[in-house]
Protein backbone atom coordinates (compact mmCIF):
# COMPACT_ATOMS: atom_id res chain seq x y z
CA UNK A 1 0.00 0.00 0.00
CA UNK A 2 1.16 3.74 -1.10
CA UNK A 3 -0.06 6.76 0.44
CA UNK A 4 0.44 9.58 -1.75
CA UNK A 5 0.55 13.30 0.14
CA UNK A 6 0.35 16.49 -1.99
CA UNK A 7 0.24 20.11 -0.75
CA UNK A 8 -0.40 23.39 -2.18
CA UNK A 9 -1.56 26.64 -0.63
CA UNK A 10 -2.15 24.79 2.81
CA UNK A 11 -4.71 22.74 1.70
CA UNK A 12 -2.91 19.04 2.20
CA UNK A 13 -4.70 16.33 0.18
CA UNK A 14 -3.73 12.07 0.89
CA UNK A 15 -4.42 9.39 -1.63
CA UNK A 16 -4.47 5.97 -1.95
CA UNK A 17 -2.02 4.83 -4.71
CA UNK A 18 -3.12 1.32 -6.35
CA UNK A 19 -0.81 -1.07 -7.70
CA UNK A 20 -1.46 -0.01 -11.35
CA UNK A 21 -0.81 3.76 -9.91
CA UNK A 22 -4.28 4.86 -10.11
CA UNK A 23 -5.06 6.94 -7.27
CA UNK A 24 -8.34 7.03 -5.05
CA UNK A 25 -9.80 8.61 -2.27
CA UNK A 26 -8.19 8.33 0.79
CA UNK A 27 -10.42 6.98 3.43
CA UNK A 28 -9.28 4.98 6.61
CA UNK A 29 -11.13 2.02 5.89
CA UNK A 30 -9.80 1.94 2.25
CA UNK A 31 -6.50 2.28 3.97
CA UNK A 32 -6.59 -0.66 6.51
CA UNK A 33 -8.31 -3.22 3.26
CA UNK A 34 -5.12 -1.94 1.48
CA UNK A 35 -2.44 -2.48 4.65
CA UNK A 36 -4.28 -5.88 5.20
CA UNK A 37 -4.41 -7.19 1.31
CA UNK A 38 -1.11 -5.93 0.83
CA UNK A 39 0.81 -6.97 3.87
CA UNK A 40 3.48 -3.91 3.54
CA UNK A 41 3.11 0.00 3.62
CA UNK A 42 5.63 1.42 0.68
CA UNK A 43 7.66 4.50 1.06
CA UNK A 44 4.89 7.61 0.66
CA UNK A 45 4.96 9.77 -2.76
CA UNK A 46 4.79 13.41 -1.14
CA UNK A 47 4.53 16.73 -3.22
CA UNK A 48 4.29 20.12 -2.87
CA UNK A 49 4.53 22.90 -0.19
CA UNK A 50 5.53 21.12 2.45
CA UNK A 51 8.39 22.38 4.90
CA UNK A 52 11.05 19.91 5.34
CA UNK A 53 9.53 19.20 9.27
CA UNK A 54 6.50 17.77 7.64
CA UNK A 55 7.88 15.62 4.75
CA UNK A 56 10.42 14.29 7.97
CA UNK A 57 7.24 13.82 10.14
CA UNK A 58 5.11 12.33 7.33
CA UNK A 59 8.22 9.84 6.52
CA UNK A 60 8.53 8.81 10.19
CA UNK A 61 5.22 8.27 10.36
CA UNK A 62 4.87 5.93 7.09
CA UNK A 63 8.10 4.06 8.60
CA UNK A 64 6.89 3.78 11.80
CA UNK A 65 3.54 2.11 10.64
CA UNK A 66 5.50 -0.30 7.89
CA UNK A 67 7.55 -1.63 10.49
CA UNK A 68 4.60 -2.43 12.93
CA UNK A 69 2.21 -3.72 9.68
CA UNK A 70 5.62 -5.76 8.92
CA UNK A 71 5.42 -6.84 12.89
CA UNK A 72 1.80 -8.50 12.66
CA UNK A 73 1.90 -10.31 9.85
CA UNK A 74 5.58 -11.79 10.75
CA UNK A 75 3.59 -12.80 14.46
CA UNK A 76 0.46 -14.01 11.95
CA UNK A 77 2.78 -16.30 10.08
CA UNK A 78 4.50 -17.88 13.02
CA UNK A 79 1.46 -18.27 14.92
CA UNK A 80 -0.25 -20.61 11.70
CA UNK A 81 3.05 -22.23 11.45
CA UNK A 82 2.84 -22.91 15.17
CA UNK A 83 -0.61 -24.05 14.95
CA UNK A 84 0.08 -26.66 12.52
CA UNK A 85 3.38 -28.04 14.14
CA UNK A 86 1.29 -28.69 17.14
CA UNK A 87 -1.29 -30.94 15.75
Amino acid sequence: MKLKFSQKNDKVDVKIVEKDNTEIEFSYVKMIDRIYNDESIEEPIIEGDFSSEEESSILSLISEMSKNVESIFQRTEEDILNSEASK
